[in-house]
This record gives C-alpha cells, structure tokens and sequence, in this order.
C-alpha cells in the first residue's frame, strides 16, 4: 500500500476535495470554518498535508503548531478508501517526520455511559496502535469532553495548556478545561 499513495503539502487544487471529505467526516459541530482553517495557514500557524493515491486525494491532516507543540486538529480518509490503512499511513508519515516534538490530538470521551462507546473505544485503538498514548486527563469543552492522546507517554499538562489556550485564540474558540480523570481503568 505504501507505493499506493503519496503525501503532498496543501495546494488550492487540492481545496474542493478536502472541503468534500472535511464535511462528510466531521459534525457541523465539530468542525471550524474552512476559512478559519485557511487563514491559519496563510498564517504559517498550521500545516495541512494530503494523501494522494495517484492524483486523487483520499485522506489529509490538519495540524496546528505552536513552539515545539502540535496538535492533531483533523485527521480524515475519504468515505470510499477508509479502513484500509491510509490513516494509519498518514499519521505515521506525520508522526515520523515530526518525532521530536510533543504532538497531541483529542478523541470524543471514551465511557460506558456514551451510547456510541464501541465505536470511540474502536478510535481509541486506532490511534493506541499508531504510537499514541492516553494521557489521563479530559478536555472539557463546550460541545462534550474529550480524552488527551500525545505521542509522548509522559503527559505535560501545562504544556498542552498553553498550546490549547493558543489554539483557542486562533480559532475564537473558548479555551477549554483540563481536567484528570480518576479510575480510567473503569470507565471503559
């Protein structure tokens, strides 16, 4: 599958398909304006790479740095090529290329008190397999609460802190709440 697909930094050519796999892999709610995302580029406060098998773009990445930070924002496969392993290529192409630095992401909270908690255990593993690690502490934020995955499997909270509160004022977001969570081991 490696020599299937190639990984390109953002060009505008690659914008309409990105905009088509960004709505269709994300909840309104969860999801920035795309010219929010945009400026941020422009800004060199983010990165963008896509996956290409041949010239059509089936995945990409959007991730936001700060300092020696960064922070998974969005990471997507097309409807049609997702679990046959062009995730797991990407974030392991991004993770390899950028190993020296703390990188983060949040997944929606893995608990039994979720009805759809088979399939954020099913994310959790995902990204537990591909050299994450869970941090035992939550992101409380507005729309629901999400678990803290770094690369790293010693978890600096203030360094997530400042990145965080950064990202929130890129994006006019509100800066969320980092909580620890207490029994892991029972909630999932």
């Amino acid at each position: 599958m490696n020599e299937n697909i190639k990984i390109d930094k953002f060009r505008l050519k690659y914008l309409p398909k990105i905009i088509r796999i960004y709505r269709s892999s994300f909840p309104k709610e969860e999801r920035f304006s795309f010219i929010l995302l945009l400026w941020n580029l422009i800004r060199k406060k983010s990165k963008l790479f896509v996956g290409l098998k041949g010239i059509e773009v089936i995945s990409f990445i959007y991730v936001i740095n700060y300092k020696k930070e960064s922070f998974i924002l969005y990471l997507a496969v097309t409807e049609e090529e997702r679990n046959k392993g062009f995730g797991s290529y990407l974030l392991n192409w991004y993770l390899s290329n950028y190993k020296n630095i703390n990188i983060y992401l949040n997944i929606d909270e893995v608990d039994n008190k979720y009805y759809d908690n088979d399939i954020r255990k099913k994310r959790l593993d995902f990204y537990l397999s591909n050299g994450f690690y869970l941090a035992k502490y939550l992101s409380i934020e507005k729309n629901g609460n999400y678990n803290i995955l770094s690369n790293k499997d010693k978890f600096d909270k203030d360094n997530y802190a400042d990145l965080d509160s950064k990202i929130s004022s890129w994006l006019f977001d509100n800066k969320s709440n980092i909580e620890r969570i207490e029994n892991y081991e029972n909630r999932n």
